[in-house]
């Protein structure tokens, strides 16, 4: 078990035949910092690493916050002209078997010629291809992808890309901030329900005044 976490942390396990003791080497160069912030989702909390353009520091990423043999990578390789390498991640045992292989599954169903961005991939796996609720998230922050796959979710990571989907998505991850994993229960738990709030006032309010005013504008008059 010890070696086992030695290798998820980096190192490198030599086994020579007719040694009982193994030798280990360090490969992990923390000096070299190729993981660049996030654009779209900065925060005040929390660390600042972003997803690079390489699928390989991606998974490097990943990898330094979860340590664990049960998180699992499969490859899949998309684009008949540019054959970009995919990479399907998740944790055995926490996520759903059957919405693994359905990820899987839709992914080597993918017929096109090049895949240069995330949204070739995003567009094609989504539940309903020309619904305008996404059900797939995309997010540039590592952290957001660990936490959803200790959720029991599925990451795909596609080389090129500095950014991860996640699958499925709800609609509740769309109003939840990076910031939300570094404050207490309590405090996330408000600023969520600030957000519903804002939301139904958003969407609610603006109907309701152009409803008073077209249609009762004697109750507004007996109002004031």
């Amino acid at each position: 078990m010890i070696i086992v976490k030695k290798i998820l942390s980096g190192h490198i396990i030599l086994l020579v035949d007719g040694i009982e003791q193994v030798f280990l080497f360090s490969s992990d160069n923390q000096t070299n910092r190729t993981w660049t912030e996030s654009d779209r989702e900065r925060t005040v909390r929390g660390p600042q690493a972003g997803f690079s353009e390489s699928i390989q520091t991606n998974l490097k990423l990943i990898r330094q916050k979860i340590q664990n043999p049960n998180l699992k990578v499969r490859y899949v390789t998309l684009g008949k002209q540019t054959n970009t390498k995919i990479s399907v991640v998740y944790m055995e045992g926490i996520a759903d078997e059957e919405i693994v292989h359905e990820v899987h599954q839709r992914l080597s169903n993918i017929d096109i010629d090049g895949v240069l961005d995330s949204h070739y991939v995003e567009s094609m796996i989504k539940d309903s291809p020309r619904s305008p609720f996404p059900t797939v998230f995309n997010t540039e922050r590592p952290d957001r992808v660990c936490g959803g796959l200790l959720d029991g979710k599925v990451a795909v990571l596609i080389d090129g890309t500095p950014s991860a989907l996640t699958a499925p998505a709800m609609f509740v991850e769309f109003l939840h901030s990076s910031e939300d994993y570094y404050d207490t229960s309590l405090i996330s738990t408000i600023i969520l329900w600030v957000r519903f709030l804002g939301l139904f006032v958003t969407l609610i309010l603006p109907a309701f005044y152009v409803g008073m005013i077209m249609y009762h504008q004697d109750l507004l008059q007996s109002l004031s």
